[in-house]
C-alpha cells in the first residue's frame, strides 16, 4: 500500500493541470478514506499527497476538487470511531474551503441538499458547523433567480414530511445558531443564546471572518429562507426571527422582511411545534421535572430576542398547552430589563386568560409569587419602573381569574383584596408607586364586564382618594378614572379637573395631559354640569339655591362640599365654558345665534351653571384688586372668567325667563354694584379689547327679559338697557378714573349692540368729552378711544355727534395730540396703550369716508414712521387696516377697493428707490435710514392688512382688484411706469 501512495504521488507530479480534475475526483475520496484508518507510515505519505494537491490547487484556480465527495466522508460512521478524526477534520476543512467556491452553481446546490437531507447523521458540534457553512453557497444559489424555480421545490420536497425529519430540524436549528452570532463578535468570549460548547465550535470556524463576511453569509442564508415561503412555518420562521436582532441593518432588515412575509400565515394557536420552538428559544434551561421539550442549557438569551419571543407568544391562545414552559419563561424574563419585564407581564396577562382551569391555581400561585418577589418583596416596592404598573395589573388579573372561575364570586373576592393592596400603598410613603391600585384590576375587570351603573360603586372610593394628602394616591385616582371611564363621560374628566391645580407639579401636568386626551371626545355640557354640581354642592334644589345665592352674593357664599376648593371650581367652570363653546351653545361676539344649532337645553342646565358661577361672581363682586390681576384658570383672571360665565349663562337662558332674570341680576351686581371691580377693570387692556365688549353686547340685546316684579315681557329689553345706560351715565362723572373708564367703555358697547335709547348721540358726545383736554388719566382716555372705536365699527354715531358739534377737525387734532409722546420721548406702558388705542380709533373713523378720511390716513402713516418697533408696527397696521375697511359692507367691493389702494401705496413705500450719487455723504446716510424705515413700515403694514383681509374674507376681491390695477397701465402696450395706477 505504501508503494501505491508513492506511485500516486509520482503520477500526480507528472500530470498536467488540465488533466488533474478526473484524477483528483477518484484519488481524493480514497485518500481521505484511508486517512481515517492509516498506519503511521502511510499517514505521512497520505499527507504528502494532500499537500501536493493543495499546493497545485492554490496555484491554479481552475483546478476543481471533489467537494461533495470530501464532505460525504463527514457523514460516515467511521468519523466518530477513529482516533484520527481530528486530523481528518482539519485537512478536509482546508480542502472544503478551497473547493466549494470553485464548484458550479448546480454542484453547490447538490452539496447543500445532500447536507440538508443527511444532517442528522453528523456528530453534534463541529461537524454540523462545518457542514452548514459548506452548504451556505448552495443555499444562495438555490434562491437565485435562475435556479429558484427548479431547485426550491427540490428543497421543499425534503422538508414536507410531518413531523419534520431529524435532519431538517437539526439543519434549521444550526442555521438559527449561526444567525444568532453577532456579525462583529466572532472572537467574543461568549454569545448570548448559545451554549458555551456550541460557541467554541462556531468560533473556531468563524474567527477569521470579518464583519462584512458575516453579513454576506447571513444575507445569503436569509435569501434562501425567504425563497421557501411559509412552509413549514415552524422551521423557517425561527431562524429569521433570530436574525432580526442583528445590529447590522442589512441583516436585520432582511430578517424582519422574512418574518413579516411569513407572520400572517403562522398558526399561533394550533401549531404547537412552532410554539414549542419559540418557547425553547427564550429559555436558558428547562423547568424542573419537565422534558417534553428539548431546551439547550445556556448562560443567557439576548434581551431583544427574548422580548420578541414574548411578544409573539402573547398572540397565541395555545400557550395554555405549554404552561410549565411558559411559566418558566415568564419567571426568567421577570429578572431581565424593564422592557423584557413588560413583555413578560403582558404574556402573563394572556396566560391568565388561556390557562387550563385545572392548572389555574398552580399557575397563578407561581406567577404571583414571582411578581411579589421581584416587584414588592416583603410587602415593599423595590423600585418603581415602567414595568411595575403591568406587574400590579398581572397580579390583579390572576386574582380575578382565581375569583371568577372556581366559585363565580370574583366580584366579592376582588373587593376583599382591595384593602390589602391599599395597605401596600399606605406602607410606602416615599415610594413613587404610581400604579399600585392597578393590582385591584380584578375589581376593574369585573366592573368592565358589567354596566355603567355597577361601575358607579367606584366613585365613592375615588371621591375619597382624590383629596388624599399624598400625591401618589391622587395620581392613582387620575389613572383609575381615566381607565374606568371614557373621555366622553363626566367621570373621565372630573378627576383630572380636580387635580389640574395639584400642588405636585408632575401630577398637575399628568392631569392636564389626561384632560386633553381623548381627541374630540368630551362629555355633554349638561351631563358635566350636573356631575360637577352634585360633587361641589351636594344634592340640592338648583332653582331654590339660585334664588338663595342671589341674596348672599355680597355677604359670602355657602361652603362647597366634598373637599372642593374655590380654585377647583374655577377650573371646572373654565372647562364647562369650553365644552359649551365646542357644542355651539355660546353666542359669538357679533350677537348672532349660536354657531351650531342645538336643541334647546332644559331649564335645569342653565340654573345649575348659574349656581356654580355664583362662587366666582361673589368673589369678583367683593371688589378685591387681585380678581383683576391674578390668573386663576387657563391664563384667565377671576373677572375674565366671571364675564365669560355670564356670557354663557345668557346663552343658556334662552326661553327660560327665570334664568335670564337671575343672570341680569347678577350682571348688574357685577357691573354696576358699588364696590365691584369691573369698572375698575376698565383700566385693563385685555378687558377692553376682549371680554368686556362681548359680555356687554350679549346681555340686554339678546333676550326679552322680564324685570323683577313685573309681568310685562314686551319691553324687557328696552327697560333693562335704558336702566343700565342711566346708571352708567352717572358713573361717567365718578371721581374714580377706573370707574369712569369702565363706564365709557360699557356705554359704547351697549350702543354698539343696538341698545334702545332716546339719547344715543348725547351719550356718544359725553364719551367724546373724555377726549378733551380736561381729562388727563391715560386709562380713561384709552378706554374712551377703545369704546368709540368699537362703536364706530358698527355705527356712524361718532361722526354724527361730531357733525352736530361742528368739531370734527378739532377732535382729530386732539386725538393726534395723544400720539405726540412718540416724538423721541420715552413713554410708560399706560401711555403706549393710549397711543395705540388712539391710532386704531383714528383708523376706524377714517373708514366712514368723508373729507377727513384721507387726512387721517396720511397722518397715521406719518406717525407710524416715527416708531418701527414690532409692537408699534403691529398696532399701526391694525389702524391702517381699519381705515381701509367699509363698516357698512365689510366684504364688499368698496372695502376691497380701499384695501387695494392702500396696498399699492404701501407697496410703493416698500419699493427700493435709488439715492442720487451727487448727494453729500451725511445726507445720503440720512436718506438711506429714512428709506429703510419706510420700506420696513410698508412691508409690515402690508402683511398685517393681508392677514386682516383674509380673516374678513376680502382677500379674493382684493387680489383681483390689485392685479387689475397693476396690469391696467400695460393694456395698450405702454410701459407699467408710463401711467399712474387708476386705483
Amino acid at each position: 500500500m505504501s508503494d501505491q501512495y508513492d506511485r500516486a504521488l509520482i503520477r500526480l507530479s507528472t500530470a498536467e493541470d488540465e488533466k488533474l480534475e478526473p484524477i483528483l475526483a477518484k484519488l481524493l475520496p480514497i485518500v481521505f478514506d484511508e486517512l481515517l484508518t492509516p498506519t503511521d507510515s502511510a499517514q505521512k505519505k497520505l499527507v504528502n499527497i494532500l499537500n501536493h494537491v493543495l499546493t497545485r490547487a492554490k496555484g491554479n484556480g481552475a483546478i476543481k476538487l471533489p467537494a461533495l465527495s470530501i464532505l460525504q466522508r463527514w457523514f460516515m460512521p467511521a468519523v466518530a470511531s477513529t482516533q484520527n478524526g481530528p486530523l481528518f477534520r482539519n485537512l478536509s476543512i482546508i480542502f472544503l474551503d478551497l473547493s466549494i467556491p470553485r464548484l458550479s452553481p448546480q454542484e453547490q446546490i447538490d452539496l447543500s441538499l445532500y447536507s440538508l437531507e443527511n444532517f442528522g447523521k453528523l456528530l453534534p458540534g463541529l461537524d454540523r458547523v462545518v457542514a452548514f457553512l459548506a452548504a451556505i453557497p448552495g443555499l444562495g444559489q438555490m434562491a437565485a433567480e435562475g435556479h429558484r424555480k427548479e431547485q426550491v421545490p427540490r428543497c421543499l420536497g425534503l422538508l414536507k414530511s410531518r413531523p419534520p425529519t431529524e435532519s431538517s430540524v437539526l439543519f434549521f436549528q444550526i442555521a438559527s445558531e449561526f444567525l444568532l452570532i453577532p456579525c462583529g463578535a466572532v472572537e467574543a468570549a461568549s454569545v448570548g443564546g448559545l451554549a458555551s460548547a456550541s460557541w467554541s465550535h462556531w468560533k473556531s470556524r468563524l474567527k477569521s471572518k470579518s464583519a462584512a463576511d458575516m453579513v454576506a453569509l447571513k444575507c445569503t442564508t436569509l435569501r434562501w429562507l425567504a425563497s421557501l415561503g411559509a412552509e413549514p412555518g415552524a422551521l423557517v420562521y425561527v431562524p429569521s426571527l433570530v436574525a432580526s436582532v442583528e445590529n447590522y441593518d442589512a441583516v436585520c432588515n432582511m430578517a424582519e422582511s422574512n418574518c413579516k412575509r411569513i407572520d400572517l400565515d403562522l398558526d399561533m394557536d394550533g401549531d404547537m411545534e412552532l410554539l414549542g420552538r419559540l418557547t425553547c428559544l427564550g429559555l436558558t434551561s428547562a423547568p424542573e421535572g419537565e422534558n417534553s421539550l428539548k431546551v439547550e442549557t445556556k448562560a443567557s438569551v439576548p434581551a431583544k430576542l427574548r422580548q420578541k419571543v414574548l411578544v409573539l407568544l402573547q398572540r397565541s391562545r395555545g400557550i395554555g398547552g405549554l404552561v410549565p414552559y411558559v411559566v418558566h419563561l415568564i419567571r426568567q424574563s421577570l429578572r431581565e430589563s424593564e422592557q423584557v419585564q413588560q413583555s413578560a407581564l403582558q404574556l402573563a396577562l394572556q396566560l391568565s386568560e388561556t390557562v387550563d382551569p385545572e392548572k389555574l391555581v398552580e399557575t397563578s400561585q407561581r406567577i404571583m409569587e414571582e411578581i411579589e418577589a421581584v416587584f414588592w418583596p416583603g410587602g415593599g416596592v423595590i423600585a418603581m419602573g415602567t414595568a411595575t404598573p403591568l406587574a400590579f395589573k398581572a397580579f390583579g388579573s390572576f386574582a380575578r381569574q382565581l375569583a371568577e372561575r372556581p366559585s363565580g364570586g370574583g366580584r366579592v373576592l376582588a373587593l376583599e383584596s382591595a384593602p390589602k393592596m391599599l395597605r401596600l400603598l399606605a406602607a410606602n410613603e416615599n415610594a413613587a408607586q404610581d400604579d399600585i391600585l392597578e393590582a385591584l384590576s380584578g375589581l376593574v375587570a369585573c366592573l368592565r364586564g358589567s354596566d355603567a351603573h355597577e361601575r358607579q360603586d367606584f366613585l365613592p372610593l375615588l371621591d375619597k382618594l382624590v383629596t388624599a394628602p399624598r400625591a401618589v394616591v391622587r395620581r392613582e385616582v387620575l389613572r383609575w378614572s381615566s381607565a374606568l371611564f371614557p373621555a366622553s363621560a363626566p367621570e373621565g374628566r372630573y378627576y383630572a379637573l380636580r387635580l389640574l391645580g395639584d400642588q405636585d407639579p408632575d401630577l398637575a401636568k399628568a392631569a392636564e395631559s389626561a384632560l386633553s386626551s381623548g381627541g374630540r371626545e368630551a362629555p355633554p355640557f349638561v351631563d358635566m354640569c350636573s356631575f360637577l354640581s352634585l360633587r361641589a354642592l351636594g344634592p340640592v334644589d338648583a332653582a331654590e339655591r339660585m334664588s338663595q345665592q342671589q341674596e348672599v352674593l355680597r355677604q359670602g357664599m355657602p361652603p362647597l362640599a366634598a373637599g372642593f376648593t374655590w380654585t377647583d371650581l374655577a377650573r371646572a367652570l373654565s372647562f364647562l365654558i369650553k365644552l359649551a363653546e365646542a357644542e355651539g351653545l355660546q353666542t359669538v361676539e357679533d350677537y348672532s345665534e349660536p354657531v351650531a344649532k342645538k336643541p334647546r337645553l332644559s331649564n335645569e342646565a342653565g340654573t345649575v351653571f348659574v349656581v356654580l358661577l355664583d362662587y366666582i361672581l361673589g368673589t369678583v363682586i367683593e371688589g378685591k384688586p387681585w380678581t383683576i390681576v391674578d390668573e386663576i384658570a387657563d391664563g384667565e383672571t377671576c373677572l375674565e372668567l366671571a364675564l365669560k360665565g355670564l356670557h354663557l349663562a345668557t346663552s343658556l337662558s334662552k326661553g327660560h325667563d327665570a334664568v335670564l332674570n337671575a343672570v341680569i341680576a347678577r350682571a348688574e351686581a357685577l357691573l354696576l354694584g358699588q364696590g365691584t371691580a369691573f369698572l375698575r377693570g376698565g383700566t385693563s387692556t385685555r378687558l377692553r379689547e376682549d371680554l368686556a365688549p362681548a359680555s356687554w353686547a350679549a346681555w340686554p340685546s339678546k333676550r326679552q327679559a322680564r324685570p323683577q316684579g313685573t309681568a310685562d315681557t314686551t319691553h324687557g329689553h328696552r327697560w333693562t338697557a335704558s336702566r343700565w345706560l342711566q346708571q352708567l351715565e352717572a358713573s361717567l362723572a365718578d371721581s374714580d378714573a377706573g370707574r369712569r373708564a369702565g363706564a365709557a367703555l360699557a356705554i359704547c358697547e351697549l350702543l354698539r349692540a343696538g341698545a334702545e335709547t332716546a339719547r344715543p348721540a348725547e351719550l356718544c358726545r359725553k364719551v367724546l368729552g373724555f377726549l378733551g383736554p380736561a381729562e388727563s388719566d391715560t386709562s380713561t382716555l384709552a378706554a374712551a378711544c377703545d369704546g368709540l372705536r368699537r362703536l364706530s365699527e358698527r355705527k356712524p354715531l361718532v361722526w354724527e355727534a361730531l357733525d352736530s358739534l361742528g368739531s370734527g377737525s378739532g377732535l382729530l387734532d386732539r386725538v393726534f395730540e395723544l400720539s405726540a409722546p412718540l416724538d423721541g420721548v420715552e413713554v410708560s406702558g399706560h401711555n403706549l396703550e393710549l397711543i395705540y388705542a388712539s391710532w386704531r380709533f383714528l383708523g376706524q373713523l377714517a373708514a366712514w369716508g368723508g373729507d377727513e378720511s384721507e387726512r387721517c390716513l396720511d397722518r397715521l402713516i406719518s406717525i407710524g414712521k416715527k416708531d418701527v418697533s414690532e409692537e408699534a408696527l403691529a398696532a399701526m397696521g391694525l389702524a391702517l387696516s381699519a381705515a381701509a375697511s367699509d363698516p357698512l359692507d365689510p366684504t364688499g367691493q368698496t372695502a376691497a377697493t380701499r384695501v387695494a389702494n392702500l396696498q399699492l401705496r404701501l407697496l410703493e413705500m416698500a419699493d427700493e428707490k435709488p439715492i442720487d450719487e451727487d448727494v453729500p455723504v451725511e445726507r445720503k446716510r440720512t436718506l438711506a435710514a429714512e428709506r429703510d424705515v419706510e420700506q420696513r413700515c410698508g412691508v409690515v403694514w402690508s402683511g398685517v392688512i393681508v392677514r386682516r383681509c383674509y380673516a374678513q374674507k376680502v382677500l379674493r376681491v382684493l387680489t383681483v382688484l390689485t392685479f387689475s390695477c397693476l396690469l391696467e397701465p400695460c393694456k395698450d402696450g405702454a410701459a407699467a411706469t408710463d401711467n399712474p395706477c387708476p386705483a
